[in-house]
C-alpha cells in the first residue's frame, strides 16, 4: 500500500494561522498601493513587482518551515553562539563597506539573489545570542564579569547597525536591555551602559551633524521635522496623515486608495496609513487585533510551552521585536513618531525584513512544541534530579533510624521498667 505524505504541525495553529491572515493582508494592500512604485521602475503593469512581492512571501514561508524543523535548542550551542555574533559582525561591516562608507545605502547586493538588508538579519541573530548568554550565565547574573559577556556584544552590534540605520538599532537595543532586564541583570550596572550609550549617541551625532555621508544628519532632520510640524509642507508624513483622514470609520474601499500615488513608500513605510485610508478605522483595528493576538500567543509560549530559559528569553526577544517594530510603524503613519524607516511586519512589501521575520516566527512555532531544552538546562535539571534522589535517599534512610527523641523515650521507658522490677 502506498502512504499517503502527511503534513504533521506540532506547533501553536493558532499562530500559524494569525501568519496565514497577515500574508493575506500583505497581498491585498501591497496590490492596492504599489502603484507609486510602478511609475517609478517604469514598468507599465503593477503585476510584474506583485509577482515579486509573492516570490518573496514564498521564501519567506520556507525559511519559516525550515526553522520550525530545526530545534531551537541547537542555537545555544557554544559554536553556534559564537557564529551568529560573528556572522552579524560581518553582515553589518559588509554593508558600510560594499555602500563605500555611505550609510545612506543599508543593502548588501548579491549576485543571483538580490538585495540583503544586514541589519535585518542581525537584530535576529543577536536576540539568540543574548537570550543564549542570558540561560548559560543565570547564576551569575548579577556579577560585572557576566554582565560585560552579555552587554558588550549588544553594545558592539546595536553600534554598528548605528552606522546604518539609527532607528533599528535603538529598537534592537531596547529589546536586548527588555531581555537583560528580565533576566535580571545587575539595574547598577545597567544604569551605567544607559548613561554611557545615551552620551555616545550625543556625541556621535554633535560630530556628524553636518555630514552628508552619515545618517545622523538623516535622523535630525526627521526628528526637527516632527517637531516644527509644518502642515503646509507636501511630504511623506502630511500624506500619510491626509490618507488617514479621509478614510474615516470605514474607509472607501479596497483599492480606492488616492494618496498611494504620492507617497513614494505607501506599499512599505506608510502602507499602515493606506490600511486606514482603505478600510478606515474598523480596518486598522482588525489589524492591530492580530499584532496583539500574536504577541500574546508568544508571551503565552514563552511562560507555558518553552522548556528552558533559553527558548522563554528567544520567544519573548521575538515577540519583543514584533511589538515594538510594529508599533513603532503604526506611530509614523499616524505622525506620532518621526520618520524611522521601519517596515511593518509580515505586512510591508516582502524582502530581507518579511525573510527574516517569518525566520524568526518559525523559531517560536518550534518553541511551541514544547519540545527539546538547552544545554545548559538540561544540565541543570540533572542536577536538580540528583540532588532530590539524594534527598529522598536520606529522609528514606533517616526514617530506619531512631531519631534523638525517640531515643530518649526508650531510655525513659527502660529505666521505669527497671525500678518497678
Amino acid at each position: 500500500m502506498e502512504q499517503k505524505w502527511k503534513f504533521r504541525f506540532k506547533g501553536d495553529r493558532t499562530m500559524l494561522t494569525l501568519y496565514g491572515l497577515f500574508i493575506l493582508v500583505s497581498i491585498i494592500f501591497v496590490f492596492t498601493s504599489i502603484g507609486k512604485l510602478v511609475y517609478t521602475v517604469g514598468d507599465n503593469s503593477v503585476y510584474p513587482l506583485l509577482l515579486k512581492h509573492l516570490g518573496l512571501i514564498f521564501v519567506g514561508v520556507v525559511a519559516c518551515y525550515v526553522s520550525y524543523k530545526i530545534k531551537y535548542k541547537y542555537y545555544s550551542a557554544p559554536i553556534v553562539r559564537k557564529l551568529l555574533y560573528i556572522t552579524s559582525i560581518i553582515l553589518l561591516l559588509a554593508a558600510f563597506a560594499l555602500s563605500g562608507g555611505k550609510t545612506a545605502s543599508r543593502w548588501i547586493v548579491l549576485p543571483g539573489i538580490g538585495q540583503l538588508q544586514g541589519s535585518e538579519i542581525a537584530k535576529y541573530l543577536l536576540i539568540l545570542y543574548t537570550s543564549s548568554l542570558l540561560a548559560i550565565n543565570r547564576e551569575t547574573i548579577k556579577t560585572w564579569d557576566t554582565f560585560k559577556k552579555i552587554g558588550i556584544p549588544v553594545l558592539v552590534i546595536s553600534a554598528l547597525i548605528f552606522l546604518e540605520n539609527f532607528s533599528t538599532s535603538m529598537l534592537v537595543f531596547a529589546v536586548c536591555a527588555a531581555l537583560m532586564i528580565i533576566g535580571r541583570v545587575n539595574m547598577k550596572y545597567m544604569s551605567i551602559i544607559l548613561v554611557a550609550l545615551l552620551l555616545l549617541i550625543v556625541g556621535v551625532v554633535m560630530v556628524t551633524a553636518k555630514s552628508e555621508k552619515l545618517r545622523s544628519s538623516t535622523a535630525i532632520h526627521r526628528v526637527q521635522t516632527f517637531i516644527e510640524n509644518d502642515k503646509t509642507i507636501i511630504d511623506q508624513p502630511n500624506i500619510a496623515r491626509m490618507a488617514i483622514a479621509t478614510g474615516g470609520v470605514s474607509g472607501k474601499g479596497i483599492g480606492r486608495t488616492e494618496e498611494a500615488r504620492f507617497l513614494s513608500e505607501s506599499h512599505n513605510d506608510f502602507i499602515f496609513a493606506i490600511i486606514l485610508e482603505e478600510t478606515g478605522f474598523l480596518g486598522a483595528l482588525f489589524v492591530v487585533f492580530l499584532y496583539l493576538y500574536l504577541i500574546l500567543r508568544i508571551m503565552y509560549v514563552a511562560s507555558r510551552k518553552a522548556n528552558g530559559f533559553f527558548g522563554k528569553f528567544v520567544a519573548l526577544g521575538i515577540g519583543f521585536m514584533f511589538a515594538f517594530q510594529a508599533l513603532m510603524n503604526m506611530m509614523v503613519a499616524a505622525h506620532m513618531a518621526p520618520v524611522t524607516g521601519q517596515t511593518l511586519p509580515f505586512i510591508s512589501y516582502g524582502g530581507t525584513s518579511f525573510v527574516f521575520a517569518s525566520f524568526a516566527l518559525g523559531i517560536v512555532l518550534n518553541i511551541s512544541k514544547g519540545e527539546g531544552m538547552d544545554a545548559k538546562d538540561e544540565e541543570t535539571e540533572e542536577q536538580d534530579d540528583e540532588q532530590q534522589n539524594k534527598e529522598s535517599k536520606s529522609q528514606e534512610g533517616s526514617k530506619d533510624k531512631p531519631t534523638t527523641r525517640e531515643k530518649l523515650e526508650n531510655r525513659i521507658k527502660e529505666a521505669y521498667n527497671e525500678s518497678d522490677n
